[in-house]
Parts: C-alpha cells; sequence; structure tokens
C-alpha cells in the first residue's frame, strides 16, 4: 500500500501549510524538560529488561536536535510501555511524537495517537493555546503534508491525523477563524469519504473514523469527539454547534450519511 490512496487535496493542504508544520515542534520544545530522573524511570519500564540499552539510546535521542526517523527496539519497547501511562503529559506529547513521527517496530502509529492528542489537550488547557498545544498542532500538520514514518504503510488511517489536527486547532488561542474551521472539518470529511470508506459511505449505519476495525481504538475517539467537538470551549457558537454535529456522529448519538455532513460544513 503506497500514500497515494490518499493524497492531500490541494485546499486542505493550504490550510496545512499556514500553521508552521515542523516536525522538529514539539521535539525542540519538550526534550530539554525531559530530565535524567525521568529517563531512568523510562528505561526501566519493560521491567528492567535491557536497562542500560533503554537509558543509552533515551539520552542521545533527547540529546539529538532533530527527532528520529527510525527507532530501533531500543528504546522504541519502553516509549510504548509507558506512553498513556502515568509518567505525566509532557512525557506523553513527547514520546508521542516520536512514535508517531519515525519508523517503527510495531508499525501501529493510529493506536499511539490518541494519548498523543489527550496530553496535548491538557498541557493546551491549563493556560489556553500554550505552546506545547500549539506545538502539537504544528507536528500533526507536518505528518498529515509529509506522512512520515508507520503512516506510509497505514494510508488509509490519515484522516484520522486530520482529525487530531481538527481537535487541536478547536482546543488552541487564538482559535482558527469560523471559515478556517469550516474548511478544516470539510477536508476531513473529504478525506473520510474518498478514503476511509474507498467512496462508499457507511456512516449510515456507524460514525465515521471509528467501528472499522477491533484494534481501532474507538472510545478514545468518541471521547475525544466529546470533549472538543461536542463540550468544548466553542459549544455555543455558530461554528460550534456545526462542529458538533461532527462530534455527535463520531460519538453514535447521531447517524449522518455523508452529503448531510458535506452540507454542514461547505459554503
Amino acid at each position: 500500500m503506497t500514500t497515494d490512496a490518499l493524497p492531500v487535496d490541494p485546499d486542505l493542504a493550504a490550510l496545512l501549510r499556514a500553521m508552521d508544520p515542523d516536525p522538529r515542534a514539539v521535539h525542540t520544545l519538550l526534550a530539554p524538560r525531559i530530565g535524567p530522573a525521568t529517563v531512568d524511570e523510562l528505561a526501566a519500564a519493560d521491567y528492567g529488561h535491557d536497562l542500560p540499552a533503554h537509558r543509552a539510546a533515551l539520552t542521545a535521542l533527547l540529546a539529538d536536535p532533530d527527532p528520529p526517523t527510525h527507532l530501533e527496539w531500543a528504546p522504541h519497547e519502553v516509549l510504548v510501555l509507558t506512553l498513556g501511562h502515568g509518567l505525566g503529559d509532557v512525557v506523553d506529547l513527547w514520546s508521542g511524537s516520536v512514535l508517531l513521527g519515525a519508523a517503527t517496530p510495531y508499525e501501529e502509529p493510529l493506536l499511539r495517537l490518541p494519548a498523543f492528542l489527550r496530553a496535548a489537550l491538557s498541557l493546551g488547557g491549563a493556560e489556553p493555546g500554550g505552546a506545547e498545544l500549539a506545538a502539537a498542532r504544528r507536528f500533526l500538520a507536518w505528518c498529515r503534508l509529509t506522512v512520515p514514518g508507520d503512516w506510509r504503510l497505514t494510508p488509509r488511517d490519515l484522516p484520522y491525523v486530520t482529525f487530531g489536527v481538527l481537535l487541536l486547532s478547536v482546543a488552541g488561542a487564538p482559535v482558527p477563524s469560523a471559515d478556517v474551521l469550516r474548511a478544516l472539518a470539510a477536508g476531513l470529511v473529504e478525506e473520510l469519504d474518498r478514503s476511509v470508506y474507498e467512496g462508499e459511505w457507511i456512516g449510515r449505519a456507524e460514525p465515521p473514523l471509528i467501528g472499522r476495525g477491533p484494534r481501532k481504538p474507538g472510545r478514545a475517539w468518541r471521547d475525544l469527539a466529546a470533549r472538543v467537538l461536542v463540550d468544548g470551549p466553542l459549544a455555543g457558537t455558530a461554528v460550534g454547534e456545526r462542529l458538533a454535529v461532527l462530534g455527535r456522529t463520531v460519538t453514535r448519538e447521531r447517524a449522518l450519511p455523508v452529503e448531510d455532513l458535506y452540507g454542514v460544513f461547505l459554503p
């Protein structure tokens, strides 16, 4: 399977480029904040197995100004084991970006994306539009434009990346204009229509993004949609009501055919 299965629509590409996409955005911001004690905790996560190798790999990774394009078993194994499991949002956002941007042994980037998004939203929630959330959005915009690492092997999952960019855009400050948010949501609907279901919209029976297979973290996507699109910072506004339609479709509160979702977001 190649990335030709889901080329970026020119209008969507223009929106993503306007976000100043950068593969280094999260790594540059957060790597200096991860100290030796955290490295030791990460390195020991696999019951202490190969602790010196994991520690050395993590130390080298954090010292490099560029995030990796490829991960070996050390430190990949401990990053996967700890992501979303109690080491804090800063660590989750950083390690999530490493796992999402690199080619890895497990080749399952979609399973890493929800923890990355939750960390970004939590860090941004303390100070809306904070640097961490903005960096996460720039990084995800780069991922969608360039399709790095394991995403090249799973191009049908790329609408989830676009969905992540939309969530971080809604939660950021300053929030993009209503026109930009509508256009971004319309780009997502188009990607779902032409890629996820290959032209056959199953939204009449199942919501978009989730329900396609047992390995997909369906509950995570429902929770994120409810948190940001239904009950998020734009609730009660005109554009927020439109986004809530998509959110309620993802959370299974309602089912809409794709033509109706197009109608919500297209001018």
